[in-house]
């Protein structure tokens, strides 16, 4: 049963929230991506970013334990990941490279999706999975 239904609250999704180990590092790599990414000052603990209508949020694991004190870092990738749109199937090839030469961990080379998509998988500074990708035109 839904819960909300006739109760006139209408929730929606508004974002995602990750945490990172390391705030500058992480702010660098979607940077590198060609995010506009706010500055830090020092002892920052959240960032918030809108996006084209999506809130994207960073949050460091020390201001996620001092909210939450038996709070543990999950380890692995793989349960969620984060999608950046690129122009073209080109710029994904291009942007592809650039994190590459960046030092990023790659999961998944530049490729044809079946889905009609040119797509690739990297890892950001925090294991977190980033994909890539353009549709076909």
């Amino acid at each position: 049963m839904d819960a909300t239904r006739g109760s006139g609250i209408e929730p929606r999704i508004d974002g995602v929230i990750v945490c990172v180990r390391n705030m500058r590092q992480t702010l660098a790599f979607y940077r590198l991506l060609g995010l506009e990414m706010p500055a830090v000052p020092d002892g920052e603990g959240f960032v918030t970013l809108q996006h084209h209508g999506l809130h994207l949020a960073w949050c460091s694991d020390p201001a996620e334990r001092a909210l939450d004190p038996g709070r543990r870092r999950p380890t692995g990738h793989g349960q969620a990941r984060l999608t950046v749109r690129c122009g073209t199937c080109f710029d994904v090839d291009v942007l592809y490279r650039k994190v590459v030469e960046a030092g990023c961990p790659v999961l998944l080379e530049p490729c044809d999706a079946p889905w009609g998509a040119r797509c690739c998988r990297v890892l950001d500074p925090d294991g977190v999975v980033v994909e890539l990708f353009a549709p076909f035109p």
